[in-house]
């Protein structure tokens, strides 16, 4: 077997628009924001990537690419739409020189309120008291929500603490839900699991040889999923983000 690809996976917030149900409130045009992702970029671009993976689905590559262009053309440029894509992850790929940009996303419905509105419950107790004492019972969603440095903000996102509770509130609370022989909760959980197994698809689909670096930027609960794909997978070589 070859020796591993290296995959330096990084957990975002959206630093846009999102339908995420939890969103962090971020305004991507503030020059203050822009020079601190640029900061995180440096760091990041430190792993020497050639090859840049996110979270935008496969059809929009032509799109992204397009727009790369113009970055590496005029860092001042204004897009209709700025995310982490365009304030981190092309920053890294112009300041390394990185030709390759690959979209790994796969949209996949599936309901974040279900639980609110279901009332087939088996265990609502649980459910409800999770609602209540999360940042009590994981205190890592604490801090994070309450740092207001990006660096640190981040830094705690890439926590294996982190990733353990955005799998918990994203997918493993709704199993709490469903009837005494139905699994409508489970059957919701399961649609995350799976999108983000088709995203893992995506990316193993990627032409990628032995000697490329690869950085890897999604949404923290798509990196929380994907730290345990990598480094389970023999193919590749896990890196943690040194912010």
């Amino acid at each position: 077997m070859q020796e591993p690809i290296s995959v330096l996976n990084l957990g975002t917030f959206h630093m846009g628009g999102t339908s995420d149900k939890n969103k962090i409130e971020f305004d991507p045009g503030a020059k203050k924001n822009i020079e601190n992702c640029r900061a995180i970029a440096a760091r990041v671009a430190e792993f020497n990537p050639n090859v840049l993976a996110l979270e935008y689905t496969p059809s929009k590559n032509s799109f992204v690419r397009s727009q790369y262009r113009q970055y590496l053309n005029d860092q001042n440029v204004q897009f209709d739409f700025v995310s982490e894509i365009h304030l981190i992850a092309f920053e890294v790929g112009r300041l390394c020189e990185v030709q390759r940009i690959y979209g790994i996303d796969h949209r996949l419905s599936y309901d974040y309120e279900f639980a609110d509105s279901n009332k087939n419950r088996v265990d609502v107790a649980f459910y409800r008291e999770f609602q209540d004492r999360y940042q009590e019972l994981f205190p890592i969603a604490k801090k994070v929500t309450s740092t207001t440095d990006l660096r640190e903000k981040l830094r705690l996102m890439n926590s294996t603490e982190y990733y353990d509770f955005m799998i918990m509130v994203n997918a493993d609370i709704l199993t709490h839900y469903g009837g005494k022989s139905s699994y409508e909760g489970a059957d919701q959980a399961a649609k995350f699991y799976q999108r983000n197994l088709r995203m893992y698809a995506n990316f193993n689909k990627l032409p990628l040889a032995q000697n490329d670096r690869v950085f890897l930027m999604m949404g923290a609960a798509h990196s929380a999923y994907f730290h345990g794909f990598l480094k389970r997978n023999p193919k590749y070589g896990l890196c943690h983000p040194n912010l």
